[in-house]
């Protein structure tokens, strides 16, 4: 798809099923390998790290992919990050723990 603002939309959708389906079958590492994939070309290029819970008990993901598919993690403004974000903040909640992601 060559406008990256239909897919969004897409990929909501599908990880919203796979939250629906059963989100205890899958770490919040899992999930966000998830929905980088659809977005990145390297595939192979991403990285993600986990961080302890810190004193708040957030747990920090740190994610990292090819400086070509940089711009399509980020979006426009921020926007497909900031949707990242609030997919993992939710699959998170599901699960009860709380979440950041960090694009490195």
């Amino acid at each position: 798809i060559r406008d990256r603002s239909l897919l969004l939309p897409l990929i909501s959708i599908n990880v919203i099923r796979l939250l629906a389906e059963d989100l205890r079958r899958y770490s919040m590492k899992e999930l966000l390998y998830a929905i980088v994939e659809e977005l990145v070309e390297d595939k192979s290029a991403i990285k993600i790290t986990e961080d302890e819970p810190n004193e708040e008990g957030v747990i920090v993901l740190h994610l990292s992919v090819a400086p070509d598919d940089m711009g399509r993690v980020i979006g426009k403004q921020g926007r497909i990050a900031k949707a990242i974000r609030t997919i993992m903040r939710a699959g998170a909640a599901k699960s009860g723990i709380k979440t950041a992601v960090e694009i490195d």
